[in-house]
């Protein structure tokens, strides 16, 4: 832990970062633009086509969708809810793209490459899906993270940072 952690840090934080609502943890910075492309460029698309992706705590489906849609052959969907795992598979169908689109609670395919975006936080042991991802990729394969505030963050509060011994 760093040099201030724990209770204190989190206290710390939350006063310096004030009460006024900037919108970062809703959803709103992402409300007119693609929240792939924002967090990893628009180089991504290219990257993604043609590929088999796996995007790794995909909640409602909305990324794993959009890749679809920017020409990935096949994106497999996980989570651990089968009731977003049941709206994703009808948000695929509805947006056009439901037979390159597959939401499971678990797969053994092995991928070209795996988003996780905004799931990171929710994991009680992220270095044991790390590696897991890592027996789930081609050799070659890529991993393409972005995560929400961890730990002791303000805005954090989440598995690991809350039932972690730090």
């Amino acid at each position: 832990m760093g040099l201030v952690g724990g209770a204190l840090g989190y206290h710390l934080l939350r006063w310096v970062g004030g009460t006024g609502d900037r919108g970062w943890c809703d959803g709103r910075a992402y409300r007119s633009q693609s929240k792939v492309e924002a967090l990893f460029g628009p180089t991504i698309w290219r990257e993604l086509a043609t590929k088999v992706v796996i995007d790794f705590g995909c909640g409602a489906g909305q990324e794993a969708i959009e890749t679809a849609e920017h020409g990935a052959h096949c994106v497999i969907g996980i989570d651990n809810r089968e009731s977003v795992l049941n709206d994703a598979r009808r948000a695929a169908q509805h947006r056009g793209v439901g037979d390159r689109c597959h939401f499971v609670a678990h797969t053994d395919v092995r991928v070209d490459a795996i988003l996780s975006i905004d799931a990171f936080e929710h994991f009680g042991d992220p270095a044991g899906v790390l590696r897991q991802m890592s027996t789930l990729l081609k050799p070659g394969g890529r991993v393409y993270v972005s995560f929400g505030p961890p730990w002791y963050h303000p805005f954090g509060g989440h598995l690991f940072s809350v039932a972690s011994n730090g």
